[in-house]
């Protein structure tokens, strides 16, 4: 018997150490294709990652923002930044977001055979080496994989929710929650606010099942924390929520109105978004599933499908909760974490059928087949943006902005406004302005109060700015009619993941436009090839 269990313990090492390998070299493809692309040089996918990197560097400093002595709410986490601080002024700085995301990558692979296994998949070794594949699958297909090389805060998300999943599910079948599963819950917040849609529904189902001590520490930690941090931005005079959440939600902007025509209006353009995005569909697909599976089991009283009717519930609970209040896309990484929560219900909730075809004969592989076929359709978006867009994304990021990190930190040397903050701010001891509004509660609260471009004009005067690396089109009003556009940066590659293939060059006083002109020629020779420096 004991030599049957260590052969079973060596099987399930090896196909899991296999399954590891398998994503780690994917993992080492990609950043290969990166530096190859970005001629040596690694890069992530999406310039906010270079907004936690900035924010901690000031963080470490002893300040909270972007620039030294001036509060910003800039990153959308509480808790991200903070993790990246410890590595600031360190050469290893810049790559810290990416070791964390393949550990959670990592971490994630090893949750989804855990989970497989305890819902009965993995009990012999064929069995083992089929969950391996199908956990390769899952981090592959639901894009775990590629989010990693955003450098943000969204793997780490994954993780968090994938673990709430497994401690739901261990509570329903034990009846007692995992002692691990109150430090997730009240994590995941911290990590990402969309982290509540998922979160809040295992806590009810805590409290539904009398589990009192843990439904009231994951609530009232979660509670705490986040009144937390909210009086401390009031405190440094910001918003309640961080500047960047309430610029990119539509919901959370719509709170924050006050009206609830506003709340109505942002719930239903969130809900209109997310049916026209690959993400949105499938998250609302899921959530009608649980809510007709929850349905029938109405009547039911055994135990098994009472479990299953809790489970479904959640699914359908946390779903929508994202699909009104939650985002999507932003190259594929605002919707994952809810995506692979709900895969994992899912499975839960077809378990039963689906078990007793698996332990037939030849089962395990037209199992495996028919759940790697259903991942990679549902995740083809994902699949295809991992092996075609990253590298290209990547590209984006060094060509666009990174080169305007060069210019002003290289060149121009003085304050600068802009409207894609990471790379501009990251490392650079000047002032940035960002006249979106993520790095300036100030900008973001102008900008949404006036439609005209007299606000952008007086803000850059009150802080001696003389120059603007700016999208014109994203600001409703136009830039000031007194700016003089000196040059135009455009891409040598394929727009995938930077908002526009060209961010112009302002004077924002038209005296500075030749001494402008005269930095940008000497920026214009160090451009790696390939990228365009057009002059007006």
């Amino acid at each position: 018997m004991r030599d049957t269990v260590r052969s079973a313990d060596r099987s399930g090492r090896l196909a899991f150490a296999c399954a590891h390998a398998m994503v780690l070299a994917v993992i080492a493809w990609l950043g290969a294709r990166i530096v190859a692309i970005n001629g040596g040089r690694f890069g992530y996918t999406l310039d906010d990652a270079y907004i936690h990197l900035s924010m901690s560097e000031q963080i470490a400093a002893g300040g909270y923002g972007v620039n030294a002595n001036e509060y910003a709410a800039a990153a959308s986490s509480i808790l991200y930044p903070l993790l990246l601080a410890p590595g600031a002024g360190f050469f290893w700085h810049e790559y810290l977001p990416m070791a964390i995301g393949i550990a959670c990558v990592s971490f994630s692979l090893n949750v989804i055979r855990i989970y497989l296994g305890t819902l009965g998949f993995g009990e012999s070794p064929a069995a083992r080496w089929a969950v391996a594949m199908l956990s390769v699958g899952f981090v592959l297909a639901f894009n775990v994989v590629g989010v990693a090389f955003s450098g943000m805060e969204h793997s780490l998300h994954i993780l968090l929710a994938m673990l709430t999943v497994l401690g739901l599910i261990r509570h329903l079948e034990d009846g007692k929650p995992p002692a691990w599963l109150v430090p997730v819950l009240i994590l995941g917040p911290l990590v990402r606010y969309e982290a509540l849609a998922l979160n809040l529904a295992v806590i009810a189902v805590l409290a539904s099942n009398r589990a009192w001590r843990p439904a009231l520490l994951g609530l009232g930690g979660i509670a705490l924390s986040g009144a937390g941090f909210s009086v401390f931005l009031i405190a440094i005079g910001q918003a309640p929520l961080p500047s960047s959440v309430l610029a990119k939600s539509y919901s959370a902007a719509a709170g924050m109105g006050g009206t609830w025509f506003g709340v109505i209006a942002g719930v239903i353009a969130n809900v209109i978004r997310a049916a026209t995005e690959w993400g949105g569909l499938a998250t609302i697909c899921a959530g009608l599933f649980g809510a007709v599976t929850a349905w029938r089991l109405r009547g039911d009283s055994s135990a098994q499908e009472a479990r299953r009717r809790t489970a479904a519930l959640v699914l359908a609970a946390a779903t929508g909760a994202h699909v009104v209040a939650g985002g999507f896309n932003w190259f594929h990484r605002y919707e994952i974490y809810i995506v692979t929560a709900a895969a994992m219900l899912i499975v839960y909730l077809v378990r039963e059928p689906v078990l007793v075809f698996w332990r037939q004969s030849g089962g395990i592989v037209r199992t495996t087949a028919a759940g790697l076929t259903a991942m990679a359709i549902v995740g083809y978006p994902y699949l295809i943006a991992t092996v075609r867009d990253i590298p290209l994304a990547a590209s984006n990021i060094y060509q666009q902005q990174y080169q305007m990190h060069r210019f002003v930190t290289d060149f121009h040397r003085g304050p600068v406004a802009v409207n894609d903050l990471g790379w501009v701010s990251y490392r650079n001891p000047g002032y940035v302005l960002d006249l979106w509004g993520l790095g300036s509660e100030e900008a973001r609260r102008q900008r949404a109060a006036d439609p005209t471009s007299a606000w952008m004009a007086r803000m850059v005067s009150a802080r001696g700015v003389r120059l603007a690396m700016v999208y014109a089109d994203w600001f409703s009003g136009g830039v000031p009619d007194n700016w003089v556009l000196v040059a135009t940066l455009r891409l040598g590659h394929e727009r995938v993941s930077s908002a526009r293939a060209a961010v112009e060059f302002y004077a924002t006083v038209p005296a500075a436009a030749d001494e402008l002109r005269g930095e940008l020629h000497a920026f214009a020779s160090t451009l790696p090839d390939g990228i365009a420096l057009d002059f007006q």
